[in-house]
Parts: C-alpha cells; structure tokens; sequence
C-alpha cells in the first residue's frame, strides 16, 4: 500500500476524563470492533489512529466513531463524552506496524489538522 491515497484519522475522547474507567474501556472496545482489520493504534488512553484503506469511506468511519462516543454516559449528566477526530486525504508512504509511527502526506495532514483542532471547540477537520 505504499504511497497509495488512503485517509488517516487521528482523534481523541473529549471529556474522557469524566467518564469512568468501565465507560472508557467500553468505548475503546468498541471502536476497536468498528475499525476492525484496519490498520490503527491507541496511545495515551483516549487517543487513536487510524488507516482507511478507501478516502471514500473516512468521514462516514469519523461519524461512527462520534456517535459511539455520545453514547457513552459520563459522571456528569451536563458533560457529554465526544470524538475530535481529524481527517488526512493523500498518500500513506512506507507501511508500518503501528499508525503512530508511520510517515507520509496523509499522516501529516491528519497530525497537523489534529493539532489545530484539539485548540479549538470544533470537532472534525478534514485536510486534502
């Protein structure tokens, strides 16, 4: 799949501190079953990255991560868990084990915009 166009999405749970430790690992499951065979990773508990093999299939992917998250219920009736999630469009490079570890266009876009993102109160970014 070198250098191939493919999406990387990169996110966090918004809030994940407010839910408990059952709550998260429920949502860490889950979005594991719905990213499946694809190439992804969790790092620092609530963070993750993914590889969709088709750009066609990326913000419907980021969708389904968002609603997993709303469906989680927090300690806070208030505060509603969420995903910031970051959408990279462009080649892949050199394949790699981990996501994280990875280089290439698509994985700098998603890095970059996931950046710009996580200072705002906005919840999706999609970079070309």
């Amino acid at each position: 799949m070198a250098n191939t166009i493919a999406a990387i999405l990169t996110g966090d749970v918004v809030n994940s501190t407010r839910i408990s430790t059952r709550q998260s690992r429920r949502l860490t499951d889950a979005l594991a079953a719905l990213f499946g065979r694809r190439s992804h990773e969790f790092y620092r508990g609530d963070s993750f990255q993914v590889l969709e093999p088709d750009p066609a299939n990326a913000l419907r992917l980021a969708m389904q991560c968002r609603v997993l998250a709303l469906q989680v219920k927090s300690k806070h009736a208030a505060v509603r868990s969420d995903i910031r999630i970051s959408i990279g469009l462009g080649k892949t490079g050199r394949p790699t084990a981990k996501p994280g570890l990875a280089s290439g266009e698509a994985f700098l876009l998603s890095g970059r915009s996931f950046d710009t993102l996580s200072a705002s109160d906005k919840r999706l970014s999609i970079s070309v």
